[in-house]
């Protein structure tokens, strides 16, 4: 039990120093450190009360005497054992609660779900077993007041069910907000839930009781009054959900940070790729510009020899396919993403502009991302102009843009009520130099290269399409996420 302490602790600090500017994850912070805090407290007030009654402590087995040795140091009262209790459930509880309401995108169901969990943790903490000693004492005036005591057992047992009442309210709430993700964006969410259900399983066993022996605890004749609800059955789900907590941890931590590497390594690889892509490109390009070259030069000693308009042409074609050709590998070398956070706003005056002939819906204008906004705008160009080609033989064209909040991700859709897409080639849309309509001036590259952008952003882009009916391209991009 006592190795749950540095094992949360140290995933605490690792959270701290890897995830320190995500809002989310240092409200869940607030579980693994309020948890240890609380453990702390339990331990040394178990071992105490076992001591008083002359027993073994059921959640310590083996670590007493290093107990006993680290308190020689720490020099806990049983009021520091107590208080520790209260101020680690508090910090848990804030947690447990702020963590799901901070990946609600409502502002209001955040403010008013965390206030009355945050007056409940001020409460915990203010039942301070000091001032409870001072009040009921022999020698105060309160001593004799039964009423008294009985309002304090009574506002004890109502913490206790409001306590547990929030750890089934948290875990309820994650797996709603897990259902309400969309298909594509559920793994951090279901790791998530993953994540709070063995430690609220623990915490609520472990402090099944608490607050409940408060006002016993000011004189040790009265420990010997107090039983410690740990035997049998619920000592060995303790030690398994011990168990299991730490693997779901380490579990948890290793998924999603191969999940924030792959966003990361997603973001830091687009520059790479073009960079190795120019370098490919510049041999590409002088070995096809030295053919033209020759083209032109057969041709310009054939027209001194006879004049030919068929020449001219030639002449002039292999001209400007040099010229374009030899800014290739300059326009690559432009192509580095410059990050700068946009409200959807700003953005929705840039999409009304650019298409102004077109419907645009904006449900999200409180939002802001952290993109690059020229090339965001690249990547809506070419979903409308795929939307512009199938729609060409549509009796009555209809092309909408539109954004939407979902959670914390900004959602942009482009739908348009053409052709369509077939379901074997909508699973390879996203290939490079694979066209539904492949032609001279489409390559396949345009669907590709905005799946590489999109990424880039941290997001995601995903399609859905009926055969003559409709082809709805969505853009998730998230709101906290950092270039």
């Amino acid at each position: 039990m006592i190795i749950l302490i540095p094992a949360y602790l140290l995933f605490s600090l690792i959270v701290t120093i890897r995830q320190r500017k995500s809002i989310h994850l240092l409200w869940f912070l607030l579980m693994p450190l309020g948890f240890s805090l609380a453990l702390t407290g339990l331990l040394y007030y178990t071992e105490y009360i076992s001591y008083a009654n002359f027993l073994p402590n059921p959640i310590a087995r083996g670590n007493t005497d290093f107990l006993w040795k680290l308190n020689y140091f720490l020099d806990l009262t049983i009021f520091d054992m107590y208080r520790m209790m209260n101020f680690g459930i508090a910090l848990y509880l804030l947690g447990a609660i702020g963590f799901p309401l901070s990946q609600h995108s409502r502002k209001r169901l955040f403010k008013y779900g965390i206030i009355p969990v945050a007056s409940l943790a001020f409460l915990i903490i203010l039942d301070d077993p000091y001032l409870l000693q001072r009040l009921f004492q022999p020698d105060s005036v309160f001593s004799g007041v039964r009423p008294g005591l009985n309002f304090l057992n009574l506002l004890n047992q109502g913490l206790n069910i409001l306590m547990k009442a929030v750890l089934v309210a948290s875990l309820l709430l994650a797996i709603w907000i897990h259902i309400q993700q969309p298909k594509i964006l559920r793994s951090r969410s279901q790791l998530m839930v993953l994540a709070m259900t063995p430690i609220h399983a623990l915490v609520f066993l472990l402090f099944y009781w608490f607050p409940g022996h408060t006002i016993q605890i000011w004189r040790l004749s009265t420990l010997k009054l107090i039983n410690l609800p740990y035997e049998g059955f619920i000592s060995s789900l303790i030690i398994i959900l011990s168990f299991l907590s730490l693997g779901v941890l380490f579990y948890t931590s290793v998924v999603y940070n191969s999940l924030e590497l792959n966003v990361r390594k997603k973001q830091l690889g687009f520059s790479h790729r073009m960079s190795t892509a120019g370098s490919g490109i510049r041999v590409f390009t002088h070995s096809i510009k030295n053919q033209f070259v020759a083209v032109r030069l057969l041709a310009e000693q054939e027209k001194r020899e006879k004049s030919d308009e068929y020449l001219d042409n030639i002449m002039s074609i292999c001209t400007k396919s040099i010229e374009r050709l030899g800014a290739m590998p300059t326009l690559l070398d432009r192509i580095k993403l410059n990050y700068e956070r946009i409200s959807v706003a700003d953005l929705e005056r840039l999409i009304v502009q650019e298409f102004s002939d077109l419907n645009w819906e904006n449900r999200a204008s409180d939002m802001e991302i952290n993109v690059d906004t020229a090339y965001l705008m690249e990547v809506l160009r070419n979903l409308v102009a795929n939307a512009r080609d199938a729609v060409r033989s549509t009796p009555q064209p209809s092309i909408l843009i539109s954004s939407r909040r979902k959670l914390n991700y900004l959602v942009l859709r482009v739908e348009d009520n053409g052709c369509g897409i077939g379901g074997d080639e909508i699973k390879h849309i996203f290939e490079p130099f694979y066209s539904t309509k492949p032609s001279i001036s489409n390559w396949g590259m345009g669907l590709a290269f905005s799946q590489q952008l999109i990424e880039a952003f941290g997001g995601i882009i995903n399609v859905e399409s009926e055969v003559d009916e409709y082809t709805r391209f969505e853009i998730y991009i998230p709101e906290d996420r950092d270039g």
